[in-house]
């Protein structure tokens, strides 16, 4: 038997903001799931994204041999489909890594709510995609589509709005006070729209975790759930997302700025006479980045990177699992 109580359990912000690093698997549970996610990524980008990498140097050779040859006059159509056909034909390949992204994401995402709330390990291999992927798949699909309708029509109640303030503007004479005030006005009216849709959106996003949790396809059942926990729980996401976002953006730069500079393509790039009418040989920086000296490094920092950006995500979404458990308490 179930015993309804009023009482509202505690958000702890601490053990919020922290449950990726103290989840029921322990730390080696975490270093599975992320390592997985990972390796598979690491995979897909490589296999996929070297294909790519080659269009992208191939369309820009091309480009410069085609500017040397037509010599300033127009290139022949036919000529100019030539060089850029590969980089549009790549486009298949853009969708098929982004398909393969999402899908990891989702199973990464996945495997930690269900090791938070339901204590569940799957041994050496925690990814899948069963009904429970495809539950918190759904669910944010549904949840995206809400939030975009509500941020649209608030959109157009903006502008109308302004067109109502610069209406008034212009059918006064004093346009100047009207249009100062108006602005104001508007851009206070703006905050309120953030602040609105940002208490919202944390009113609405936990269902994805709520929905591994009941086993349920339920979009909307994280709205009374959230009522008592909102504030306290937008700002442990705020906290947690400008900390992992400013440490994972300085690392990537600083990363991938020294393997750069290291490698000498800037120093090449600099000294290249783009305005001689004589094509430049690019032979020396395509031998660069693509020797082993350069590709080792850049494929350790990729899967360094990548790893370091599925920690991030997975503190936020650790986030709506902490928040899942806590309020599994009470039928809502």
């Amino acid at each position: 038997m179930t015993v309804e109580t009023t009482h509202t359990p505690p958000f702890e912000m601490k053990a919020a903001m922290g449950q990726v690093f103290n989840l029921p698997g322990g730390k080696g549970y975490l270093l599975r799931v992320l390592g997985w996610g990972t390796f598979i990524l690491l995979i897909a980008f490589l296999l996929l994204g070297i294909p790519i990498a080659k269009a992208y140097i191939s369309m820009f050779q091309n480009i410069i041999e085609l500017d040397a040859a037509s010599a300033g006059g127009e290139p022949d159509p036919a000529e100019v489909w030539a060089v850029i056909g590969p980089f549009f034909a790549s486009f298949g390949l853009f969708m098929l890594i982004y398909i393969v992204q999402v899908g990891v994401y989702i199973s990464v995402e996945t495997a930690l709510y269900r090791n938070i709330i339901r204590g569940e390990d799957r041994g050496m291999f925690p990814l899948r995609f069963g009904y429970d992927e495809w539950r918190v798949l759904g669910t944010k699909i549904v949840v995206s589509m809400i939030l975009y309708a509500i941020f649209m029509g608030v959109y157009f109640a903006m502008a109308i709005l302004l067109g109502i303030i610069f209406g008034l503007g212009s059918a006064i004479s004093s346009s100047g006070v009207v249009a100062v005030i108006g602005g104001l006005i508007f851009f206070i009216a703006f905050l309120g729209l953030l602040a609105g849709m940002a208490y919202v959106a944390i009113r609405f996003i936990p269902a994805a975790a709520i929905s591994v949790r009941d086993e349920s396809f339920s979009p909307f059942s994280a709205w009374n759930m959230m009522k008592p926990y909102a504030l306290p729980t937008l700002g442990a996401v705020v906290i947690v997302g400008l900390v992992g976002y400013f440490a994972l953006a300085i690392f990537t730069l600083l990363a991938f700025g020294i393997l750069i500079h290291s490698s000498g393509v800037v120093d090449f790039l600099m000294v290249i006479d783009w305005e001689s009418e004589t094509m430049p040989d690019l032979s020396p920086l395509w031998d660069t980045v693509s020797s082993a000296g350069f590709m080792i490094p850049a494929v350790l920092l990729m899967a360094v990177s990548t790893f370091l950006t599925l920690l991030y995500m997975g503190a936020i979404w650790s986030i709506w699992g902490y928040i899942a458990k806590l309020t599994h308490w009470r039928n809502w």
